[in-house]
């Protein structure tokens, strides 16, 4: 049942800590300076490049991808396809921002946020601040996470984030 999952999530996330692995992302846990590089691409919307068969790429505000079919992929006949023609709107992006930045140890910071999307973080704020007299979301200056309990039930916490767009 739930309260048995939650229990065994924030186990997993004590049993982690004490061995010196902190939770870095809502499923990923390191040691001090052993964080995924990669993956951190995907979470602050970073370009990058795939190459490959299935690979998908990030780039020029744009998402790619190639066809999973290895032998197109090596007979060298089918171009990457884009997945949004025109890319994301500028709200589009935003939200999957929101939602990446949310699901990291980091979270969101307001200066950096109004800095990268011109937007001023109040009605995010607003969301946010029910969650941490719940202890659902802690706030260390101008900067918002969610906690090991916040992280257990994530989705309903970034969707209600998502409405302030």
């Amino acid at each position: 049942d739930d309260d048995l999952q939650a229990g065994m999530y924030l186990a997993a996330v004590d049993y982690l800590a004490a061995r010196g692995y902190g939770q870095y992302e809502i499923s990923n846990f390191a040691r001090p300076g052993r964080a995924s590089r990669h993956n951190q691409k995907y979470w602050d919307l970073s370009e990058y490049l795939g190459f490959g068969c299935s690979a998908h790429s990030l780039y020029g505000g744009r998402r790619v991808y190639y066809e999973e079919s290895l032998k197109d992929y090596l007979s060298g006949t089918r171009a990457p396809v884009l997945e949004e023609e025109d890319g994301l709107s500028q709200n589009g992006r935003l939200g999957e921002y929101l939602m990446l930045a949310l699901r990291t140890a980091k979270g969101i910071e307001e200066g950096g946020f109004a800095a990268r999307w011109g937007r001023d973080f109040t009605p995010f704020r607003e969301k946010l601040a029910p969650y941490l007299k719940l202890g659902l979301v802690r706030r260390e200056k101008s900067r918002w996470r969610l906690t090991p309990e916040g992280f257990f039930i994530s989705n309903r916490v970034i969707c209600d984030v998502l409405e302030a767009l």
